[in-house]
């Protein structure tokens, strides 16, 4: 499949079209490297007609990928829409949906060395909505609607959220997935069903807690 393809390098983004996207070959579309923003609208036009594999790096983690069949980047509100077989990818974890919206943090955000940072811009919050999967290492999850926090590190799946790992399957009205502290938590009415033998790993729900 045709695709654009994004490396964030520093603070700066280098695109370029590869696999004869649009009659365009790699040597034909020159090298770009200036605010990746700006850039993106640049392309834009070429985003609604190709794949898209986006790709961020963190100096401190995996990097992060981002796959899909559209790409709209709008600058005023920081964000970056993603949709259509939208896949991201850091390590081990992977998160899948129809649509994804990624909202990059305002100026006071990134001065906060407790917000991550990805190429010099701060993510504050991921939204993935249209059947969401989620997988990191032995352990899935699935829901209509998942909301990724970057200071807390942290995924909230909702929308009739169903979690398995090891023979267990666990359903609930909210599924909050810690990432850093490998744990998770059910809150609404949790229902754990034993599938096969094994161990189970998931936090107390907020309600066992009161």
């Amino acid at each position: 499949m045709h695709r654009l393809r994004f490396m964030v390098m520093g603070s700066k983004l280098q695109a370029w079209a590869y696999g004869g996207c649009l009659g365009l070959r790699p040597s034909q579309l020159p090298m770009m490297s200036v605010p990746w923003l700006r850039t993106s609208l640049l392309f834009l036009g070429i985003f609604l007609l190709c794949g898209v594999a986006w790709a961020m790096e963190d100096q401190d983690s995996d990097p992060i990928v981002i796959t899909s069949q559209s790409l709209v980047v709008h600058n005023r509100n920081d964000q970056a829409i993603f949709e259509g077989q939208v896949m991201l990818i850091q390590g081990a974890f992977r998160l899948t949906a129809d649509r994804m919206v990624v909202f990059f943090a305002d100026q006071a955000a990134s001065n906060d060395p407790g917000v991550p940072a990805v190429a010099g811009q701060k993510i504050s919050m991921i939204k993935a909505v249209g059947h969401v999967k989620i997988v990191d290492g032995d352990q899935s999850a699935t829901g209509k609607k998942a909301v990724f926090y970057g200071k807390e590190e942290k995924v909230v799946l909702t929308g009739q959220p169903e979690i398995w790992q090891h023979g267990y399957r666990v359903t609930g009205k909210k599924l909050t997935l810690f990432l850093k502290e490998d744990r998770s938590v059910v809150e609404g009415g949790s229902q754990v069903v034993i599938t096969d033998s094994g161990s189970l790993n998931l936090g107390a729900s907020a309600e066992d807690e009161h």
